[in-house]
């Protein structure tokens, strides 16, 4: 397992991308699990950076079965929230500027949830399976609540 903390600004979603590939790309076979990783690690990172407003830290751990990254941040669970992690988006409008990031996640990993650490803040977490051969992509994805 790795961590590092990160601070709220945009530069460091860029810096969360290059943590989550170093700490892949020599114990992961398959070049597309890296890829979607980094994926969806960037659109969480720009999520905090754009809505949360607190720095993060940034979780990866790798096992034989599946790589999880958790992104921790310093905001409390909205009710809304809760709700769009429940239950996701399945389509959006395609004139719509923002809105797409839930999609990209239920569609890309394979399991992915959300951590209510109450008034401390929350970290959304996905997993992405590792199979030799696989091509890296996860429709149908299972998602869980944990805390509260």
């Amino acid at each position: 397992m790795a961590s590092e903390r990160f601070t709220g600004d945009v530069e460091s979603i860029r810096k969360a991308r290059q943590f989550v590939r170093s700490q892949l790309v020599d114990v992961c076979a398959q070049s597309s699990d890296v890829d979607d990783a980094i994926l969806i690690t960037s659109e969480l990172a720009s999520n905090v950076v754009t809505h949360a407003l607190t720095d993060f830290e940034l979780v990866v751990l790798t096992t034989d079965a599946a790589i999880r990254i958790e992104i921790h941040d310093g905001v409390a669970v909205s009710e809304a929230f809760h709700d769009l992690i429940t239950n996701p988006p399945v389509t959006i409008d395609v004139t719509a500027v923002g809105g797409r990031g839930l999609i990209l996640l239920s569609s890309t990993a394979h399991r992915f949830g959300l951590i209510d650490n109450g008034a401390s803040g929350k970290a959304i977490w996905f997993e992405i399976d590792r199979r030799p051969g696989d091509i890296g992509h996860a429709p149908n994805a299972q998602h869980q609540l944990r805390g509260r």
